[in-house]
């Protein structure tokens, strides 16, 4: 998990590799781990032939590494790492929506307050916490996004806006509304601090018309959740997890000869040790660059050998059985690869072949029934953004067989995923204006179930009709025939299936194509 810096933007050159003519870009999707985000210079991490179609683009990325305080504090480790750092200093500027005082209580106002930490004290009298030079502001909970992470997350949406606003012409200049715009966060601070970052880098309060109601952002209850793999309420899953979990390697006595020492109560560095070999790659890397050494980790973590090591081993002992069992993609990454697809589908049917590098008629933003208060939303999004997690990125690399060579490593803080869907200009259908309204009327909401015969949004692609079929022409459906292998058809249920089964297939099932 070594640092990277973003590469300048891309040339005309390779602007012209990227985006020939012969193709038109309809939809976006960023898969973001926190902050920063670029892309490979002029190549696609997976070919067609090889399994997942040929405009899905990787880019597994990394910036500067203290982006997120610790999820594991000073009682982790016997080493007393500082748990609270005094690099958040949003927690000096905290706004709160609030019932406001009046007569008839139907109005809000915006609460300004500041936040200060507390912790036991001695004799566990409670007492304000406080940084490494005493400070009592600013200070960052654990696992929370710092100064420098919201930064980088700023960052990642200026670079979108470049890219795609600028230099492709693809999403409009200025923003009436959010109607093209689909965004997620998990229920973490972070991930939805990052998002909301991200989207002003995108589209700061220059390019956001006056009358602009707010982005709408989408979260899921926990037990819901499949931003990231479910490891708390998804019990067949967290019982093939536990199963994958070896500690075999021999390597692992070498970090122990390292770490050990450092662990508490002595305990063996493992991956299901307390703190797990994960969450020990999370602090060496949360630590990497804080300018304090009251907030790193002793020199032994950040040794290159054992980094290595831990390295490889989290990712194979981690992420194995993606590569192995379709159940466990499923799973794991199966609902979200499925939202992926659904929203491709739904933008092929909602809005055919009238987006262009230069942008569409926006009166084809969004349909909703006026008359009748319908709340159902339009099929065609232009752009989606998800604020996620390493291990998101992760499944979604190994479920699709590329997980591998440079991409095989795990995944970094502010990594980030794109998926981009083409057409082929010379294959798309001529549709007048009329008849797009008229095929977008019936349109449901994206995160809801698909509406109406003519969808084939989680359909297998062996089992759909000539007519479907006829309509994803000019449309790459090898990603979509990848990911039907695995997505579920009802979540929950799996997640209480097959308790009382082996967590191993009886033969490997390969990932990818």
């Amino acid at each position: 998990m070594s640092s990277l810096h973003a590469r300048p933007p891309y040339s005309r050159d390779e602007l012209e590799r990227l985006y020939p003519k012969r193709l038109r870009l309809q939809l976006i999707q960023v898969v973001s781990h926190y902050p920063t985000w670029r892309r490979p210079p002029s190549s696609t991490a997976v070919d067609a032939k090889a399994g997942a179609f040929h405009l899905l683009r990787f880019a597994v990325i990394q910036a500067k590494p203290f982006l997120v305080s610790p999820t594991w504090g000073e009682d982790s480790y016997s080493c007393k790492i500082r748990k609270f750092w005094p690099y958040c200093n949003f927690a000096r500027n905290l706004v709160n929506v609030v019932l406001a005082d009046d007569d008839d209580g139907s109005s809000w106002e915006g609460l300004k307050w500041r936040r200060r930490l507390e912790t036991f004290g001695n004799g566990d009298s409670p007492t304000r916490a406080s940084g490494p030079n005493d400070q009592t502001d600013a200070l960052c909970g654990l696992g929370e996004l710092t100064d420098q992470g919201r930064r980088t997350a700023l960052d990642l949406g200026r670079r979108l806006r470049h890219l795609y606003v600028h230099q492709i012409r693809f999403l409009p200049e200025v923003i009436a509304d959010d109607a093209t715009i689909y965004m997620r966060a998990s229920p973490f601070s972070r991930a939805l601090e990052s998002v909301q970052q991200a989207f002003l880098g995108l589209y700061p309060s220059r390019a956001r018309a006056a009358a602009f109601p707010g982005p709408t952002i989408y979260m899921r209850n926990p037990a819901e959740e499949t931003l990231l793999p479910n490891e708390d309420y998804c019990a067949r899953f967290i019982q093939m997890s536990k199963a994958y979990a070896r500690n075999t390697t021999r390597e692992m006595d070498y970090l122990n000869r390292l770490m050990q020492k450092w662990m508490p109560s002595g305990q063996r560095v493992a991956v299901d040790s307390s703190p797990p070999l994960a969450g020990i790659f999370d602090s060496i890397n949360a630590t990497l660059a804080t300018p304090s050494p009251h907030t790193r980790l002793p020199q032994e973590f950040y040794d290159a050998k054992a980094r290595a090591i831990i390295d490889r081993i989290a990712v194979e002992e981690e992420y194995s059985a993606y590569k192995e069992s379709s159940e466990f993609r499923t799973l794991g990454i199966g609902a979200l690869l499925g939202d992926i697809v659904q929203r491709m589908v739904g933008n092929v049917e909602a809005c055919g072949g009238t987006r262009g590098l230069a942008g569409f008629d926006e009166t084809f933003s969004r349909t909703v029934d006026g008359g009748g208060g319908s709340d159902e939303q339009d099929r065609g999004w232009k752009f989606a953004l998800s604020g996620c997690h390493d291990s998101t990125l992760a499944a979604i690399l190994a479920s699709l067989g590329a997980l591998e060579g440079e991409n095989g490593t795990w995944p970094s803080y502010c990594s980030s995923l794109a998926v981009e869907l083409f057409s082929e200009t010379n294959s798309l259908p001529q549709t007048s204006t009329a008849a797009l309204s008229q095929k977008r009327s019936g349109a449901a909401d994206p995160a809801g179930p698909p509406v109406g015969d003519s969808s084939v949004y989680r359909t297998p692609t062996s089992q759909l009709g000539d007519q479907q079929r006829r309509n994803l022409n000019g449309y790459y459906a090898r990603f979509k025939g990848i990911v039907d292998k695995f997505t579920p058809t009802n979540w929950k249920h799996a997640c209480v299936s097959n308790l009382d089964k082996s967590p191993f297939p009886a033969d490997k099932e390969p990932a990818g194509f």
